[in-house]
Parts: structure tokens; C-alpha cells; sequence
């Protein structure tokens, strides 16, 4: 028996929803929630009946919605020789194997790989956001500017900039717990009066 790939999607789609007791009514409904517009009973029966073909973003949220992985939608029953699409044609032993193999322990990989680049991108903007602080600090230094300050104001850009310069604090040493009121020249002077005094 050969299947198109929109049936084997529909097939698997059709028997997770009854799994899981799952009226086409109420996917219809978690589908909306993330389209915006809940999906015909109908769309739901021709979807599963292999009648309605589904883009990517369509397939990924019925996996979400269904709990099942993404891979296994693209499995074919056992009964199904060939899963076909245009005029390509791929033997549904070969398919099951390939989808099998990459499920679930290489999707946790992915996911987990994924997280952690996350992750990591968050911590390198804040690293950035903190140099940003530090240079503009060394150069109302040089000027004999005062250096910036933690503001009190609740508006979204405030936030911002008071967490970046409280990341920038964490880079000067120890003994000083806020931003020097004179920069990095005030630093450095305090330095030398350090050195004059033990002298």
C-alpha cells in the first residue's frame, strides 16, 4: 500500500488526538490559541483524512498541541509500503528507520544543545552590554565627567541601562562595591594616594 506523506502526517495526527480522547473540536480550538483563529472540525477531519497538506509551522504546532514528537508524525503505519510526495517515492521501511533513529534521544540532544546556546547568547549580550558601561565610564574618566549612575526610574530603558551598569560594577575590584563616582581616573588617583600614604 502506498501513502502520501499528508496521509501518513494525518493518520498519526488522527490516532494521538483519539489517544488522548481529544475531540477534532477541541484541537480545532489549541490550534487557534496559536494561529489566532481556532480551526473548523471539517480542517481537522481533512487534515487527518490526508485531504488538507500542512506547512511546517502548521505540523509543529500540532505536535506541540498533540504532545508528540515531531519526528513521529512523519512515521508510517507498517502496512505502508511506499510514503510518496510529487513524483518522489521513498520506501516506508527505509523512512521509518531514518525518523526512528533521529527521535527522541537526538531530539533531547538538540533541545538541550539548543538551550545551552541560548544560554551562552544571553550571557555574552550582557558581557557586551557591561563593556559598553565600562568604556563609556573610562571616558567621562578622561574628561573628568562623573561616572554613570544607578537611576531610580521604573521605564523599561532604565531597567535596561540599571542592569547593565550593575553588570559593568562587577568588573572593578573588589574593594569598591559601587561604580567610582570619577570613573577610572578617580580609581587610578586613589591608587596613588594609596601608594603615598604607605611610603
Amino acid at each position: 500500500m502506498d501513502w502520501t506523506i499528508t496521509q501518513v502526517i494525518g493518520h498519526n495526527v488522527r490516532t494521538k488526538r483519539d489517544a488522548l480522547g481529544m475531540t477534532a473540536a477541541v484541537l480545532g480550538e489549541r490550534l487557534g490559541e496559536i494561529f489566532g483563529k481556532p480551526w473548523p472540525r471539517q480542517t481537522i477531519y481533512m487534515m487527518e483524512s490526508g485531504d488538507r497538506a500542512m506547512v511546517a509551522h502548521e505540523v509543529l504546532a500540532v505536535s506541540h498541541v498533540l504532545e508528540i514528537p515531531l519526528a513521529q508524525l512523519f512515521l508510517p503505519p507498517a502496512d505502508v509500503r511506499t510514503v510518496t510526495t510529487g513524483t518522489l517515492a521513498i520506501p516506508a521501511e527505509s523512512l521509518a528507520s531514518d525518523l526512528s533513529a533521529s527521535s527522541d534521544e537526538q531530539m533531547q540532544r538538540i533541545a538541550r544543545s539548543v538551550r545551552a546556546l541560548d544560554k551562552s547568547q544571553r550571557a555574552l549580550q550582557g558581557m557586551v552590554s557591561a563593556q559598553y558601561v565600562l568604556v563609556s565610564d573610562a571616558k567621562q574618566a578622561v574628561l573628568n565627567q562623573p561616572s554613570v549612575q544607578i537611576e531610580g526610574h521604573d521605564d523599561i530603558l532604565s531597567v535596561l541601562s540599571n542592569f547593565n551598569i550593575q553588570r559593568a560594577s562587577e568588573y572593578y575590584e573588589p574593594e569598591t562595591e559601587e561604580l567610582p563616582e570619577s570613573g577610572l581616573l578617580g580609581r587610578l588617583q586613589g591608587a596613588e594616594e594609596n601608594q603615598d600614604g604607605g611610603s
